[in-house]
């Protein structure tokens, strides 16, 4: 079989394509993404570094919360199923939460997939109106929690 230069030409176009997608950075990424992430989310990045796919946030802040070297990695499959799955995992007052963020390209809502939770039961209380004190550590895993959304 013989390989023509034009098909050369498209092979090498298309290996450089999936370079450029697979290695584009985050920060820029997100400087295009910014305005319409917040309209939709109340989300905000900052010390955005790595790529698109896989990257990390020095300081992300969400309803009003802090959490300090927030991590992602973009499942690319997922994106021919018709939905946008990210891995997220985040250190937040003395735990961590990781899971997976779905959300669906063509609808509305959000749902965290499989979340972990590893907490102080003081970061809980000191973030809602508990009246009790509680000290331990909250340790557990969950099959998906919902996120709807209404306008």
């Amino acid at each position: 079989m013989k390989i023509s230069k034009r098909h050369l030409l498209i092979f090498g176009i298309a290996v450089y394509l999936v370079a450029l997608i697979a290695t584009f950075p985050a920060d820029r990424a997100y400087g295009w993404l910014r305005p319409a992430l917040e309209t939709n989310l109340p989300v905000r990045l900052y010390g955005v570094d790595g790529t698109l796919w896989s990257g990390k946030a020095s300081q992300a802040t969400a309803y009003g919360r802090t959490v300090n070297g927030m991590t992602w990695r973009l499942h690319p499959l997922a994106l021919f199923l018709g939905r946008l799955d990210v891995a997220l995992a985040a250190p937040y007052a003395g735990g961590r939460i990781d899971g997976v963020l779905r959300r669906p390209l063509t609808g509305q809502g959000v749902s965290f997939e499989e979340p972990h939770v590893d907490l102080p039961l003081a970061s809980l209380t000191a973030a809602s109106s508990f009246p009790v004190s509680l000290s331990g550590h909250l340790t557990g895993d969950l099959s998906r929690i919902d996120v709807s959304e209404t306008g």
